[in-house]
């Protein structure tokens, strides 16, 4: 257990992830880039794997900027369309009269949905590089913590509350000395984005994009569930260790192949096209990761609902990488059910044959759980690091 940082470090186990088709396509191009990638810089220096600061700033958090930083007047801001800050993690939604950006990354249903409009938003991050002393956020006040992360290390883990739970918030960022800096905010769910505001003779400018672009479709762990924060959900330490920073994450509570709450949610196969489409219309698709099943364990018609979600990957996403993991053991390390086996049987079945994809089995992968299934946030960390080193060694 890293106690600087409060993250645990443990080594991917479990069986090696199986390729479903020696075939070349479109995607073999992506695996050969993702190797060149990863062979640089696979797990180093990331937020998951790094302590927090060791001298972080001071946060200040008001509804106003008065003194001390009533000097940050320069604002770059989502309306303005300013073209310095990176938007990664959901699609562009504005909120508050075209003030705020939400990130919708999916869709639960026809209606309803944490940002309306059945949509749901996950994790989103805001990147830039700032040559100051200090900076405010001005953001959507909101219950859930905004975490920053400064050159790689988070500020702090459990992140900053806004001064008040509505309207317009500033979160004020005091290094007390100027320098360049690569900075990074996040949140998750409803929260919005505004904009950075910094004093005059200091600047923000545009960091270079995430090497690759990950897409994590699945249930209530790919949500984040039973974590502290979404930031540490295992699709998002996955994310980090692969060096990725523009992951989005389709996790709808409930779902699977055919599990649709009843039929008060989208199962896969109809939110997949909307999801998909959403996360290609922004940019290139070079990874997928399907983690879904485990809500399906025990009903039937998974085999042809899973083909029509790889399917659908595959026409939207010739050149995409697509790891299908599943379902999740929550019995690990106890043996896992004739049910459950049957399920995982039913996913694999369609694979066959499809160049691109890989099988990765997390049977008898153990994880400590919020509850009698979600994964805690330790729990989280050791499976997104299972998922990296599988995704590693798919590109070897």
């Amino acid at each position: 257990m890293n106690l600087a940082s409060g993250f645990q470090v443990a080594l991917p186990l479990g069986a090696p992830p199986a390729p479903i088709a020696r075939a070349t396509g479109p995607w073999s191009a992506t695996r050969a880039r993702l190797r060149a990638i990863l062979a640089a810089s696979y797990g180093s220096a990331n937020p998951h794997a790094l302590s927090a600061m060791a001298a972080p700033p001071t946060i200040r958090a008001a509804s106003a900027l008065v003194a001390p930083d009533n000097d940050l007047s320069v604002a770059y801001r989502y309306s303005a369309a300013t073209g310095v800050l990176r938007y990664e993690g959901g699609g562009n939604k504005s909120f508050g009269s075209g003030t705020y950006r939400q990130f919708p990354a999916a869709t639960q249903a026809p209606s309803g949905g944490n940002l309306g409009s059945g949509e749901n938003g996950v994790l989103w991050q805001v990147r830039l590089v700032a040559d100051a002393a200090k900076l405010a956020f001005r953001l959507l006040g909101t219950a859930r913590a905004y975490r920053f992360i400064v050159d790689g290390r988070y500020v702090g883990v459990d992140g900053t509350f806004t001064a008040a739970n509505t309207g317009t918030q500033y979160l004020v960022l005091d290094f007390g000395s100027k320098a360049i800096r690569a900075i990074t905010i996040e949140n998750q769910e409803s929260s919005a984005f505004d904009g950075v505001y910094v004093a005059v003779g200091d600047s923000v400018t545009l960091p270079a994009a995430s090497p690759f672009r990950m897409l994590v479709l699945g249930d209530s762990f790919t949500a984040g569930t039973g974590a502290g924060h979404a930031g540490d959900g295992f699709a998002a330490v996955a994310a980090d260790h692969l060096g990725c920073s523009d992951r989005w994450l389709s996790g709808v509570g409930g779902t699977g192949y055919v599990a649709n709450a009843g039929g008060a949610l989208h199962a896969l196969p109809q939110r997949i096209a909307a999801d998909l489409g959403r996360f290609a219309a922004h940019g290139a698709v070079d990874l997928v990761v399907v983690a879904a099943g485990l809500n399906d364990v025990g009903q039937s018609g998974i085999t042809s609902a899973a083909a029509s979600v790889f399917s659908a990957i595959r026409a939207t996403a010739p050149g995409a990488l697509v790891f299908v993991v599943g379902p999740w053991d929550t019995l690990a390390p106890a043996a896992s059910s004739p049910a459950y086996g049957s399920a995982k049987a039913a996913i694999r079945a369609d694979l066959a044959g499809r160049g691109g994809f890989w099988f990765v089995d997390p049977e008898g992968q153990a994880f400590s759980k919020s509850d009698g299934t979600h994964p805690d946030t330790a729990g989280h960390l050791v499976l997104g690091q299972w998922l990296a080193g599988r995704v590693r060694e798919a590109s070897e």
